[in-house]
Parts: C-alpha cells; structure tokens; sequence
C-alpha cells in the first residue's frame, strides 16, 4: 500500500512539474513575429517598421536604415542592408541583436544589452 501510495505522489509531483514547465515557456518565434509587424515609436521619436515579409525600416534625425528582420530564440535580429544619411554607427552590413522582454498590441520591450528600449505600436 504504501509503494502506491508513494509512486502516487512521485507521478502528481512529476505532473505538476510538466505543467509549470510548459506554462513558462513564452511565445513561439513565429507568434512574436506576428505580433511585432507593424510601425513603432520609441520615446524619444523615432519610427520603426517591420513589415510581414521581413523587411524593417528606420528613420531618425541623422538619417534612415533598412534591411531583413527575424525572429530567433526570442530574438530580433536585424540585418543592415542600406543606409541614407550623414555618417551611420551601424555599417551596412552589420547585422544588431535584441532580446524581446515582452511584446503585444500596444507595447515592445527590447533588451539591447546596455539597457531596455520600449516602443508603443503606431
């Protein structure tokens, strides 16, 4: 009775475990995809937009970037393809990393590295 009763409690234990691990899980790759097209301001002004096919633009007072975005293991990855303007910090060519922190119909949160960036959705 008592090894019942003991591999009971191992099993709802093992149970719980499975369900917590799946409920920490964020989103998919592709659900952030989706949820991150669209156009974006930071707070300081500047406009961001990531269309569905890929493609992102970025436009700032010292000029404007694009390129290809993708989303990988919840991060936003930025291909520089072009560039018009005065003199880039970014090179064309350059490819820049974001961790998504959080993203939904009104809000995303990145993580730069040297700090967090918001944006609310246009």
């Amino acid at each position: 009775m008592k090894v019942f009763t003991v591999i009971g409690i191992v099993l709802l234990l093992s149970i719980i475990v499975v369900i917590l691990l799946v409920r920490r899980r964020g989103p998919t790759d592709a659900a952030i995809s989706h949820k991150i097209a669209g156009s974006w301001v930071t707070e300081a002004g500047t406009a961001w937009h990531f269309a569905q096919d890929g493609s992102w633009s970025h436009s700032q007072s010292n000029g404007a970037y694009s390129g290809t975005w993708q989303i990988k293991d919840s991060e936003l990855i930025l291909a520089i393809t072009n560039y018009s303007g005065k003199r880039s910090p970014s090179p064309v060519g350059g490819v820049l990393h974001c961790t998504i922190v959080r993203v939904d119909d009104k809000e995303l949160v990145e993580d730069l590295g040297e700090g967090k960036v918001t944006l609310k959705r246009q």
